[in-house]
């Protein structure tokens, strides 16, 4: 018979972790109960907002079980899609003195595969993190990983109130026309130019933009100090990078207040990794899914202050999305529904989760500025970025 962790043991036993490995965390509740579940060998689906906590809850269900029943040492396995995450998780455990090791298999079908390895070891619970979760990926996610059929679901309702949202459809994929105002920004400003990130459809689009960045901004400018890629503020990032160029600009990225102020990339860059204080995302073309957009949106403002969004929905990147959901998103927008409340209602896999956003809807309350009554589609914050 497994044991039965209580709520106070677990927290109880994260008071012993921290103290042995220097973290500086508190428990919210919604990974308190993560954790409770998984302890208690349940399986758990948890669905929190980008910058909520998620890795510690992938973590921590093991320090604790070995802080409370120490005769034997447990892990984990972890298992995440892009190696930048893994890299920075890795990284930040060694330096607190936890084991933790990453590799780079390739894994095509992984979810599929984690149900195999899951069937050697029936006993460990299975834990899936993501920020977005539909309902019907809800249902592909306990077929594909073999879920038990009382799995948990812990749920919040995946807003970023700090962010404002803008879309707009510009006729022609000419980006030199949409995002002149950041060249002329980072001409201006250079190293104090305000972090964003562009996220782009392709390879080939990232290095159009990138190069005419850096062919349009002055040498004293591109660079903090002397010609080197180390102090360069424009960078480029996708999945094609050699692993040295593909390291220095994921540290350089995640050093906060860091020289690198601006990054084109594509989606290989940035889900899950902590970069606390990128005040802008700019999706350059209509993104693949309604996931991947709120997902990438997400790494906006991780540190609390206001951000933005900006999604330049050219024709041909429309014309050319085969996914639902986004076009809906479009179609949505031109008949005067807000975009935070489409994007909203998408995620709501929960009962609990509809209700809040029922009152959400019925007070339209303006998620940043709070005033009451707005009618906005775009967020006033982003309306000149967006004409």
């Amino acid at each position: 018979m497994a044991s039965v962790f209580t709520v106070d043991s677990v927290r109880s036993g994260f008071v012993e972790v921290c103290k042995r490995h220097d973290f500086d965390f508190k428990l919210k509740t919604h990974q308190e109960l993560i954790i409770h579940h998984i302890l208690n060998e349940n399986d758990v689906v948890g669905v929190l907002p980008t910058g909520f906590g998620k890795s510690l809850c992938f973590y921590a269900p093991i320090l604790i079980l070995n802080e409370l029943k120490s005769d034997a040492i447990k892990c984990a396995l972890v298992i995440a899609p892009l190696r930048a995450l893994l890299r920075e998780q890795v990284e930040f455990l060694q330096a607190h003195n936890v084991a933790a090791y990453w590799i780079r298999p390739d894994m095509p079908d992984r979810e599929k595969k984690v149900s195999r390895l899951h069937s050697l070891v029936p006993q460990a619970g299975i834990l899936a993190l993501t920020a977005t979760l539909t309902t019907p990926h809800l249902d592909h996610l306990k077929r594909t990983l073999s879920l038990k059929p009382d799995v948990k679901i812990v749920s919040q309702l995946p807003d970023r109130p700090n962010i404002y949202l803008g879309l707009c459809k510009p006729p022609r994929d000419k980006f030199k026309q949409s995002l002149n105002w950041l060249l002329k920004e980072i001409q201006e400003r250079g190293v104090h130019t305000e972090r964003t990130i562009i996220y782009v459809k392709s390879i080939t689009n990232a290095s159009d933009i990138y190069e005419w960045f850096v062919d349009n901004i002055d040498e004293d400018t591109l660079y903090d100090g002397e010609p080197d890629v180390e102090n360069r503020v424009v960078e480029m990032f996708h999945a094609h990078l050699d692993a040295n160029s593909d390291a220095r600009v994921a540290q350089r990225m995640t050093a906060v207040g860091g020289t690198l102020r601006v990054l084109v990339a594509t989606v290989a860059f940035g889900i899950g990794v902590n970069v606390p204080d990128v005040r802008r995302i700019i999706h350059y073309g209509l993104p693949d899914t309604l996931t991947n957009f709120w997902q990438q949106s997400g790494r906006a403002a991780r540190d609390g202050d206001n951000g933005m969004v900006i999604c330049y929905a050219f024709k041909r990147s429309i014309t050319m999305n085969s996914d639902p959901t986004m076009k809906r998103l479009v179609d949505r927008m031109d008949a005067g529904v807000c975009i935070r409340h489409h994007c909203l209602q998408a995620f709501t896999v929960s009962s609990d989760l509809e209700d809040e956003l029922k009152i959400r809807r019925k007070i339209r309350r303006c998620a940043i500025t709070g005033v009451w009554g707005c009618v906005r589609v775009t967020c006033a914050g982003v309306a000149m970025y967006v004409k």
